[in-house]
């Protein structure tokens, strides 16, 4: 039996249990491009006290199993302000970045990532939907690329469901190639 048949198996048994699937955890990692010579005046490093990014720190979130599991849904918000609280307190402390993309004013988007020893891995990446398909995401991904190098980071990961078609076209055309896949299941009580 090939992998995804075993897959397929692996979730009727644990259906069969009282799981709930909740779609498809999708790992893309790669190598980190060499330092790009080009500047991007919209990119900056935002602040801890910059909240407003919030919104799109829980717009990312859209696919995410906790934003569609009816048990987590009315606590996902909270759980995404603290995800964004925590990356704040990772660049605080000089182990990550959060950068955002602005123009005329409005935080069009926003990544974070965290670096340890030639790894930086991205920790949540949003562009509002007002905005997408413009490039914001291929230059945040850039920026946070160029600073990955500039500390000496080799390789990076970013973590999306497979259900988030945009995010993977984004990693994919970034040159990241998927490393890990697995379907996602919630019991509940």
């Amino acid at each position: 039996a090939d992998e995804s048949e075993l897959d397929d198996r692996l979730g009727t048994v644990i259906a069969d249990c009282g799981a709930v699937g909740f779609g498809t955890r999708v790992v893309y990692g790669g190598v980190i491009r060499p330092a790009s010579p080009r500047i991007h005046p919209q990119v900056r490093q935002l602040e801890a006290g910059e909240m407003e990014v919030l919104d799109l720190a829980v717009g990312a979130g859209a696919f995410s199993r906790f934003s569609r599991d009816p048990v987590f849904a009315p606590h996902y918000g909270r759980l995404y302000r603290r995800w964004l609280e925590n990356c704040f307190a990772i660049q605080d402390d000089g182990r990550g970045v959060v950068l955002g993309f602005q123009e005329d004013g409005v935080c069009q988007g926003m990544v974070s990532a965290s670096f340890g020893g030639e790894a930086c891995k991205i920790e949540l990446m949003a562009v509002d939907p007002r905005f997408r398909r413009q490039g914001i995401g291929e230059t945040l991904m850039e920026s946070v690329q160029d600073m990955a190098a500039q500390r000496g980071c080799l390789a990076v990961t970013v973590v999306t469901q497979g259900e988030n078609v945009g995010a993977c076209a984004l990693y994919q055309s970034q040159g990241l190639a998927v490393v890990e896949k697995r379907s996602v299941f919630h019991f509940h009580q």
